[in-house]
């Protein structure tokens, strides 16, 4: 399997992937703590986050179908509020 590397990936590839950004943000999440929980050795952030990338990308990792459900509801209600904070600015 061909390696990827990090400054070819972008957000838009890894929402394609995992299907929103809270869905992503909780399986990074999620697969940092596993690495860091796993690892015997000090691991620095960014060489954590850059092998995550790698993994979404290369279909390593997924995010399970209730995780994207969920993710998708706050997405939903999140784009909601913000509606409503803007309707309230627009009022003031």
């Amino acid at each position: 399997m061909q390696e990827v590397k990090l400054e070819k990936i972008t957000v838009d590839e890894l929402l394609k992937k995992v299907g929103s950004k809270y869905g992503l943000i909780s399986l990074v999440v999620k697969r940092a703590r596993e690495m860091l929980n796993d690892s015997e050795k000090t691991i620095k952030a960014g060489e954590i986050i850059n092998k995550i990338f790698e993994e979404i990308v290369q279909d390593k990792i997924t995010i399970k179908q209730e995780e994207v459900d969920e993710s998708k509801q706050k997405e939903s209600e999140e784009d909601k509020e913000d509606v409503r904070r803007v309707s309230r600015r627009e009022k003031d």
